[in-house]
C-alpha cells in the first residue's frame, strides 16, 4: 500500500515541503515544475548546499533566520529522493484531478506492467529521482501517476538500470516452490541465519539476494503456519527493540543479535540507528547561545583547544569539626578553575550542545546516515565531559554551603546530595557570556533551592512523624538504615560512573535517573521513576538503598588501592 505522505532523508527538506504546501495554488504548481527541473540537474555523486536547493525550488533566497555560518551540504543520492518526495507532497496538496493534467500520465500499476517490473522496483526508482504525482481519479480515489515527460527524463538518464529491470522475468510457480523448499531444508538442518540462507540460494539460483528474500518474505506472510523463518516477518515490539538496543550496548555481536531476533545484520543496524535517532530527537538539548558560535573559524578554535581533563591549579584540604568520609576529604584534591579555564569549559559545553542541536535537525524518525548520528552523539558526549569537569571543580562549594544549612532535620550528607543536583542545574542555566564567575551564580542557585526544600522537609516531618526516635537519629546523622551510604557518593562522579556498571540494569537505571548521571536526562523523582517502571515509590526507594549498599561494597577495593 502506498503511504499517503512520503519519508524524507533530510528534516529541512521535509519542513520545506510542508511549508510550501500552505502557499497559493498557482505558486505550488510553479514550485513543482522547478523541483522537477532540479531533479534533472542533480548528480548523485555530488553534494549541494541547502540554500542552493531552496533557491532552485522557490526562486527566492533562504530566510535570514534559517541561515547558518557553515552551509548544510546535502548528498545528491539522498537529495534525489527528497525532491521527488517534495513533488508528491505538493501535488497531493493541490487535489488535482486526472483531467487537470496537461500531458499523458501512467498509473503506478500500469507502469509496472508496461516495464515488466514490480511496484517495489518503481518505489526504488522514485528514490533515484523518478517524480510521481498523486491525483484524483473519476472514482474519487487518489492514485500515483507518472507524467510521460518525467518518464522520458528518468529512462534517458538511467537507461541501463531500467533495461536490466525490465529484462527480469518473474519466476515460474514451480521454481518459487523449489526455492521455498530448499530454504526450509537449509534453515532446518543448518545453523545458517535467514540472511545467509538467502545469500546461498541466490548464488545457487543465479538470482539477486533481494529476489530470494522477497520470495521467502511473501511466502511467510501469506502462510504463517508454514513459514520458512517463523517470527521473522513480524515487526519487533517496542519492548523487543529496547532489549535489542540494551544488548547492543552490552557489546553483544551484531551477528549474534541477528540470530537471536531472526533478522539480517543490516536490519539490526537499521533498528539500532532508528532507536538512536529517536533518543536524540526525544531529548531536550538546552544551551546558552552566543553569536560567536556562528563566526567563521570558531569551530576550528574549539577543536584546537585541549579537551577537559584534570585542571591545573591550587588544591586544599576540606576542614570540618567532624571527621569527614574519604570521598569528601578527596574533594580538596580537585583544583579550582581559573577564570580563563572556566570560560573555556563553559564555551565548549554550550557550543557542543549548540552544534548537536543543529545536526539533530537533519535527523528523521527512521533511516538516518550513521555518521550524522555518531557526530551528534559525539558532540553531546564532549558537552558531558565539559560539564563534569565544571562540576568536579565546584563540588567543594556545595559542601561549604551545605554546612551553613545543617539543622535538626537537614543532615550534612542529605544537603550535599540536594546541593549536587542544584549544582548540575546551575551549570545548564549559567550564561557565561556575561563574564561573571560561576561560583557567584551557583552559590545563589544552591542557597535558593535550600530555602525551598528545608522548610518543606520541616513541614513534612511535622505531618508524617512516626514516633520512631531511632529513625530521627539516623536522619540527623545523614545516613540511612544500617549505615547505608547516602547519595553524596555523587561527589565521586568519575569513580561512580565506572563502578555503577557492576550493578543490575534496573538498579543502574534508577540511580542514573534519580541523580541525573546521564546528560541526556534531568534528575527524576522516585515517584516519576516508579511510574515509568510500573512500581511504587517505596519499592523504588528500597531498590535504590540496595544499589547504594552494593556501591559501598564495590568502593572498598578502590579505597584500599588508594592507601
Amino acid at each position: 500500500m502506498i503511504q499517503a505522505m512520503p519519508r524524507f532523508n533530510y528534516v529541512r527538506l521535509s519542513q520545506l515541503a510542508y511549508q510550501l504546501r500552505m502557499g497559493p495554488k498557482e505558486l505550488r504548481r510553479r514550485e513543482i515544475e522547478r523541483a522537477e527541473a532540479l531533479l534533472a540537474d542533480i548528480d548523485q555523486a555530488k553534494e549541494y548546499p541547502f540554500e542552493f536547493v531552496y533557491h532552485r525550488i522557490t526562486a527566492t533566497q533562504t530566510p535570514q533566520s534559517r541561515r547558518t555560518a557553515k552551509p548544510q551540504m546535502l548528498a545528491g543520492g539522498l537529495l534525489l529522493g527528497d525532491v521527488s518526495a517534495l513533488i508528491l507532497v505538493l501535488s497531493n496538496s493541490l487535489s488535482l484531478k486526472l483531467a487537470d493534467l496537461h500531458e499523458e500520465a501512467t498509473p503506478l500499476e500500469d507502469l509496472a506492467g508496461e516495464y515488466n517490473v514490480s511496484t517495489k522496483t518503481i518505489s526504488r526508482w522514485r528514490k533515484r529521482g523518478l517524480a510521481a504525482r498523486k491525483v484524483i481519479f473519476p472514482d474519487g480515489r487518489r492514485r500515483l501517476v507518472f507524467l510521460s515527460s518525467s518518464l522520458r527524463r528518468f529512462t534517458a538518464r538511467h537507461e541501463q538500470m531500467v533495461s536490466a529491470s525490465s529484462g527480469f522475468q518473474r519466476l515460474p510457480t514451480a521454481q518459487r516452490e523449489e526455492i521455498i523448499n530448499e530454504a526450509r531444508e537449509l534453515h532446518r538442518h543448518s545453523t545458517l541465519s535467514a540472511h545467509q540462507v538467502c545469500v546461498r540460494l541466490a548464488h545457487e539460483q543465479g538470482r539477486a539476494v533481494e529476489t530470494i528474500r522477497s520470495i521467502l518474505h511473501q511466502h511467510d506472510q501469506a502462510h504463517p503456519a508454514q513459514a520458512v523463518f517463523p517470527g521473522s516477518t513480524a515487526r519487533l515490539s517496542k519492548e523487543q527493540k529496547a532489549k535489542l538496543f540494551e544488548a547492543f550496548h552490552q557489546r553483544t555481536p551484531v551477528a549474534e543479535l541477528a540470530k537471536r531476533f531472526r533478522r539480517s545484520r543490516s536490519s539490526i543496524y537499521r533498528m539500532i540507528n532508528e532507536i538512536r535517532s529517536r533518543n536524540l530527537l526525544g531529548q531536550s538539548i538546552e544551551y546558552m547561545y552566543s553569536p560567536v558560535f556562528d563566526l567563521p573559524g570558531f569551530a576550528e578554535q574549539i577543536a584546537s583547544e585541549v579537551r577537559p581533563g584534570k585542571a591545573a591549579g591550587p588544591t586544599e584540604e576540606l576542614q570540618s569539626e567532624q571527621p569527614l568520609p574519604e570521598y569528601l576529604r578527596r574533594l580538596g584534591e580537585v583544583p579550582l578553575l581559573s577564570p580563563q579555564e572556566e570560560l573555556r569549559l563553559f564555551r565548549r559545553y554550550n557550543y557542543c550542545k549548540f552544534q548537536a542541536d543543529v545536526l539533530r535537525r537533519d535527523l528523521g524518525p527512521y533511516q538516518n546516515p550513521t555518521p550524522l548520528i555518531e557526530k551528534t552523539e559525539s558532540l553531546l558526549s564532549e558537552a558531558t565531559e565539559s560539564k563534569n569537569a565544571i562540576i568536579r571543580s565546584n563540588l567543594r562549594l556545595v559542601v561549604g554551603i551545605a554546612k551553613r544549612h545543617i539543622g535538626p532535620q537537614a543532615g550534612l550528607f542529605e544537603l550535599i546530595s540536594d546541593g549536587n543536583i542544584s549544582l548540575m542545574r546551575a551549570v545548564e542555566k549559567f550564561d557565561y557570556s556575561r563574564r561573571y564567575r560561576f561560583s557567584t551564580y551557583a552559590t545563589w542557585a544552591i542557597s535558593r533551592d535550600y530555602a525551598r526544600t528545608i522548610p518543606q522537609a520541616n513541614y513534612q516531618l511535622l505531618h508524617y512523624i512516626t514516633g520512631r526516635a531511632e529513625m530521627l537519629d539516623v536522619a540527623a546523622d545523614g545516613r540511612g538504615e544500617g549505615g547505608l551510604l547516602r547519595p553524596e557518593v555523587l561527589a565521586q562522579k568519575d569513580l561512580l560512573l565506572d563502578i555503577i556498571q557492576g550493578l543490575e540494569p534496573r538498579e543502574r537505571h534508577i540511580l542514573t535517573a534519580h541523580f541525573g548521571l546521564d546528560e541526556r536526562q534531568k534528575p527524576q523523582s522516585l515517584e516519576a521513576i516508579g511510574t515509568s517502571l510500573g512500581l511504587s515509590k517505596e519499592r523504588i526507594r528500597q531498590i535504590e538503598h540496595r544499589a547504594l549498599r552494593k556501591l559501598r561494597q564495590l568502593l572498598v577495593p578502590h579505597k584500599q588501592n588508594q592507601h
